[in-house]
């Protein structure tokens, strides 16, 4: 009786409960509440907040086929003004991203392929002894951490048994000090030989200093997505676009990636036979996309596009380079 008596105080309700204006509709004309968006279950909140991040109302099955299958469109009808009918571009961007790092970093995990090949790798062979039991034997370790760790105590044992770190201090103290490293070159090359004594004593490091470069990739791409906005700024400064034009076009290129590796790693576990042949037109798929969003939207010959496309290309995979450099760099400096 008090849920159909709160239900029927919805309905009537004719006040808005959060600025006082009158209610004509479902939602306040003066500040957008909604009427009947009060006393709701738990999963109902929850969904809710899902689609106010991910907008699941439609929109998104609704922008796929522009952003899959007209490269470009949907970054001109944001720009001419049609942004109702299509996900706001920020929104596309989280959901799509959300997407690539889950099948990521989970998919693999449903298959035996998924082990990584930088875990350690100890291989048991049974063999027959005399007697005809099984006996088995440990193998070598052919791992990517014992194969550094390998190179590590070799280092040591050229630069002494104490360890890199103790080497470095003593040629640092033997040096005059006008000849010994900076404070900056200092700090960076004691983190360095400190990781290298780290690696010598725990092949471990290398796992966690992989686990540290994934978890800094989704910062890193946030990173490059402005980046790659300003060389096309740059490429088209005569275009009357501003930098936030740009930036949608490279929302919807870096969606279109997203997309892309998402339906590669699907195709990885699910069909991995036929994974070698998706990766080729995966690889063929994103230049031409990137080249016929550019002409759609910047309205320039098909050469001049492609032109733009390789100066673009260049720049941000040197970029892309340094910062990759930069965040292995980082993920050393934590383990050091």
């Amino acid at each position: 009786m008090m849920n159909k008596e709160n239900s029927n105080q919805e309905v009537e309700l004719t006040e808005c409960l959060n600025c006082g204006a009158q209610i004509t509709d479902r939602f306040c004309s003066h500040c957008g509440q909604d009427k009947n968006d009060f006393q709701k279950t738990i999963w109902q909140i929850l969904a809710d907040f899902a689609a106010s991040i991910f907008d699941l109302d439609g929109k998104i099955p609704r922008s796929l086929g522009p952003l899959l299958l007209k490269p470009g469109k949907l970054t001109i009808e944001f720009l001419e003004g049609k942004r109702k009918s299509q996900i706001n571009p920020f929104q596309l961007y989280a959901f799509f991203s959300f997407v690539f790092f889950l099948t990521a970093i989970y998919l693999p995990n449903f298959t035996d392929k998924g082990i990584s090949k930088f875990e350690p790798d100890i291989k048991i062979n049974a063999t027959k002894s005399t007697s005809g039991s099984l006996k088995t034997e440990d193998q070598p370790d052919s791992s990517f951490g014992a194969q550094v760790q390998k190179v590590s105590h070799e280092a040591l044992i050229k630069f002494g048994p104490n360890g890199l770190l103790h080497h470095y201090d003593s040629v640092q103290r033997s040096l005059p000090e006008d000849q010994r490293d900076g404070l900056v070159s200092g700090f960076f090359r004691m983190k360095m030989h400190a990781f290298g004594d780290r690696l010598a004593q725990d092949k471990t490091v290398t796992e966690k200093l992989l686990e540290n470069m994934k978890e800094n990739i989704s910062n890193t791409l946030i990173f490059l997505l402005p980046v790659f906005a300003l060389i096309l700024k740059l490429l088209y400064i005569r275009k009357p676009f501003h930098y936030v034009g740009h930036l949608i076009l490279s929302i919807h290129l870096f969606c279109f990636l997203f997309f892309l590796g998402s339906f590669l790693f699907l195709i990885n576990t699910f069909l991995p036979n036929q994974n070698d042949v998706f990766q080729i037109l995966g690889l063929i798929a994103v230049p031409v996309y990137f080249v016929l969003s550019m002409k759609r939207v910047y309205r320039q010959s098909l050469r001049k596009t492609i032109f733009k496309y390789c100066i673009a290309s260049f720049c941000f995979i040197v970029i892309s380079i340094s910062a990759m450099i930069l965040n292995f760099i980082f993920a050393v400096l934590i383990q050091a």
